[in-house]
């Protein structure tokens, strides 16, 4: 579980921002997937091409990744990308099987399987408050948590743009669940589109599970992160160990790294 590296009182007023466009989130980042056979559940449709039209599909669709295409391994079609819509079940040479809800693509690249889930922001918004928590904070803390996670992810939402998705599912980016508490659920309901800003445009929002009991200025790692809830202050309710965080590292190891 995770605390909020500012105190959200201090800063701006919320304000929503216009509808923002759909998240798309890269699920299964931390696997290297080269098989998967996909299930399609209730009504789900596909297309092997951009300008195809979605069919409805009803088998077992058995992929693979050659290169940077994916295949059919049932014909040996393939496909630079393949679209499916609706609930599907997929499983895998190396990850735990999944259920998805959502529109989904899915690429390769280097002989790996990429699978890309597209989500509304509060959809994105309420899987990262699922994972970031565990949905166990009081209602107060989840709605602080649902504002903090939207505007991380409309500031940064170009941190994946070179590899043609928005974040990740892993705690490079922001940890998702896609099973949501219901307490999440109103967290986000109660929020809705809601975002912190300073001075035009979105704080970068970044926040963490244990400061120590002092947080340190955000701007001496991310540049970026001047401004409101960015500076040193002490929080008493940030302390999960008993002694202070110490930590040594000779000069020469320092100096190895640096260079």
């Amino acid at each position: 579980m995770r605390r909020l590296l500012f105190a959200l009182g201090l800063l701006l007023t919320p304000v929503c921002l216009a509808q923002q466009p759909d998240i798309r989130l890269q699920i299964l980042s931390l696997y290297k997937i080269r098989e998967a056979t996909v299930h399609p559940l209730d009504g789900t449709t596909l297309r092997w091409c951009a300008q195809c039209e979605s069919t409805p599909w009803k088998q077992a669709l058995h992929i693979s990744a050659s290169g940077s295409l994916v295949r059919n391994d049932e014909d040996g079609k393939t496909a630079a990308v393949l679209w499916l819509d609706g609930k599907t079940r997929l499983e895998f040479d190396a990850a735990p099987p999944r259920t998805l809800r959502m529109p989904l693509e899915i690429h390769a690249n280097a002989g790996a399987l990429v699978f890309i889930a597209r989500l509304t922001m509060e959809e994105y918004t309420a899987e990262v408050v699922q994972g970031e928590t565990s949905g166990d904070m009081p209602p107060e803390a989840l709605r602080a948590m649902a504002v903090a996670a939207r505007t991380y992810a409309t500031r940064f939402r170009e941190r994946h743009k070179a590899e043609h998705f928005d974040f990740c599912d892993s705690t490079h980016c922001q940890f998702v669940n896609e099973n949501i508490a219901p307490a999440v659920a109103a967290a986000v309901e109660q929020t809705h589109g809601e975002l912190l800003w300073d001075h035009g445009k979105p704080v970068a929002a970044y926040y963490h599970q244990d400061c120590g009991g002092k947080t340190e200025a955000a701007r001496n790692v991310w540049p970026e992160a001047e401004g409101a809830g960015s500076n040193v202050h002490s929080d008493p309710y940030c302390v999960r160990v008993s002694k202070p965080w110490r930590s040594e590292i000779s000069r020469r190891d320092l100096e190895a790294v640096l260079k």
